[in-house]
């Protein structure tokens, strides 16, 4: 609005608009990616692998990371863990096998893994909410 002529007016409200536009344009294509990767983690059959994820993807594993973290607010890790401890949780609730079966299923080391992480997110065993 400080232009003095109403054609320099629209050629700065016009160059702002498509700036933008612009920037709108790479935030979808972020999120697109994002969102794709999610997807491909929440099939993940147990394990996570990140190296894989970003050559699936053609890019850095540093690139995953930071988008990440901007646009979901955990590492891509921390969404396994997270998807991983709901599948385990499911699996008690439902009574689906001992703890050792469902800490196999869902993809952990072991028994002693699945518990300690396991209490980080409840602050309880899982055998305590088995019962």
């Amino acid at each position: 609005m400080e232009q003095p002529v109403l054609e320099q007016k629209v050629k700065v409200l016009e160059a702002f608009l498509t700036d933008r536009l612009v920037r709108t344009t790479k935030d979808q294509q972020k999120i697109r990616l994002v969102e794709g990767i999610c997807d491909s983690i929440s099939r993940a059959d147990g394990s996570f692998d990140l190296a894989r994820l970003a050559a699936e993807y053609r890019c850095s594993e540093r690139h995953i990371q930071k988008l990440f973290v901007n646009y979901v607010g955990i590492p891509p890790k921390g969404l396994f863990s997270v998807q991983r401890f709901n599948k385990s949780l499911e699996l008690i609730r439902a009574g689906k096998g001992s703890l050792t079966d469902i800490a196999y299923e869902c993809g952990y080391y072991d028994q002693a893994h699945f518990i300690k992480e396991f209490k980080g997110y409840t602050g309880i065993s899982p055998s305590r909410l088995s019962r």
